[in-house]
């Protein structure tokens, strides 16, 4: 059994994308990027247990611009395209097994007029993650996200949407006076 999953850089964050500035940053990865790979694979496989897909009631904003969107909308165009790719030699891998399946009930009774080709031995593989962006930890939900080196303006939490400075590092100098006698 291969594993299917969102890749993450050396630190544990996985890419998303802004579903309305189109500006990429990274979160943790986490149970939610699961869930988006099922509800995903969910929607494009035909099976008959669509109560078992998790339901998404997790909202992200855009540290960027503060956009607010239900979890699914930050996948990037590769993770798309990438769990396309999966879903489709799912899709193969499936109906390979319901086509098999005559073959192997049968025994010594006539064949099926038709032959079952197998699908692909592995997955597609999408390519490991960057250490690209710039990591910014948040006070609010005691999160960090990465994003992009040369941004300079708020960063919003992706968890909650609270706004933070996000210049560049500040240095803060501590000037005290001698005390009088």
């Amino acid at each position: 059994m291969q594993r299917v999953a969102l890749p993450v850089d050396s630190q544990g964050f996985v890419r998303r994308e802004c579903p309305r500035c189109r500006r990429q940053f990274k979160v943790r990865g986490g149970p939610t990027d699961g869930a988006i790979v099922q509800r995903y694979l969910g929607r494009h496989l035909s099976f008959e247990n669509h109560q078992e897909i998790a339901r998404d009631d997790v909202r992200s904003f855009c540290p960027y611009c503060g956009y607010e969107a239900p979890a699914d909308e930050w996948c990037t165009p590769q993770q798309r395209a990438w769990l396309e790719k999966v879903a489709d030699v799912l899709g193969r891998e499936i109906r390979y097994e319901q086509l098999q399946y005559p073959w192997r009930t049968l025994g010594a009774n006539p064949g099926p007029t038709f032959v079952a080709v197998p699908p692909p031995d592995r997955l597609p593989e999408m390519r490991s993650e960057d250490d690209d962006l710039r990591r910014f930890s948040l006070f609010c939900c005691a999160e960090d996200v990465k994003v992009d080196t040369a941004w300079a303006q708020p960063i919003f939490c992706p968890r909650c949407g609270s706004e933070h400075t996000g210049g560049h590092e500040r240095r803060i100098e501590l000037h005290v006076d001698p005390l009088q006698a």
